[in-house]
């Protein structure tokens, strides 16, 4: 039946091909790829976009571009409960209100939407507005203060074999919205006698979301120690530096941090 609706009809291998395409285009802009926004931003675009195929497939009375404005609607729609969801971390509760309140949503739009014929002119202004609040909302999240990181280790400290606090790193946000953040790694060198493991006290702070208009601290501590000559305790001092240097004081930790990559 397939093979003889596509013999029939061969454009259709092209209208799917496009489908496919633009189906990728949105799902790839819900990842990181491109346009680094904030995450309630890509969010609100998300929806937004939506809405936008919605208004548009009231726009035409060809079946076949209605049916495939209805299907970017869909994709745009579930792209952002997947990013919402996997990006923000919410709760069980929120995700299971969320998915309730989108089924209900979505139901209710598919009985109404085929009765609802609003004039065109009226669509075409609501559409208008929306693209207009989208590219606002853009330029606005774009030119938003980034995400700053502090250092704020000790000057000095007394290492032996047991896990020592060091210090942290600070993560300013001084946005209204919450935005994504990446501590770059953090390494450390001293004399070829000793090799000196930092990590962050709870490694999954590495990276994440920090509140609008916040700071966070994310604690380091000394978790790894080899010496040459077995187990030692002694005070070291503590060096914050853009890298390793050739040449290494005695008794001095050197911390500096790798940017991560792209």
């Amino acid at each position: 039946m397939i093979r003889e609706r596509l013999r029939d009809n061969p454009d259709k291998i092209l209208t799917g091909f496009g489908l496919f395409l633009g189906a990728l285009a949105v799902i790839y802009f819900g990842g990181e790829a491109i346009l680094d926004l904030t995450p309630i931003a890509k969010s609100f675009l998300l929806i937004a976009g939506s809405g936008l195929f919605l208004l548009g497939s009231k726009l035409t009375d060809d079946r076949g571009s209605m049916t495939a404005l209805y299907f970017f609607s869909a994709i745009s729609y579930l792209t952002f409960m997947g990013y919402y969801t996997l990006r923000m971390n919410p709760s069980s509760n929120t995700v299971f209100l969320l998915l309730g309140i989108s089924g209900l949503l979505f139901v209710l739009v598919g009985k109404k939407i085929e009765s609802y014929n609003p004039e065109e002119e009226k669509l075409k202004k609501l559409g208008a507005g929306i693209v207009i609040l989208c590219l606002t909302v853009i330029a606005v999240d774009l030119n938003g203060p980034e995400v700053r990181y502090q250092t704020d280790f000790r000057e000095s400290m007394e290492i032996g074999q047991e896990p020592v606090d060091v210090g942290s790193i600070i993560v300013q946000n001084s946005y209204f919205l919450p935005q994504i953040y990446n501590i770059d790694r953090v390494e450390t060198c001293s004399t070829e006698e000793t090799r000196i493991t930092l990590t962050a006290e709870d490694r999954s702070e590495n990276s994440g979301i920090i509140d609008g208009s916040s700071e966070k601290n994310v604690k380091y501590t000394v978790r790894s120690i080899r010496h040459t000559e077995g187990n030692f305790t002694s005070e070291y001092s503590i060096v914050a530096s853009e890298n390793c240097p050739e040449q290494q004081e005695p008794q001095t930790l050197y911390v500096y941090q790798v940017p991560s990559p792209d």
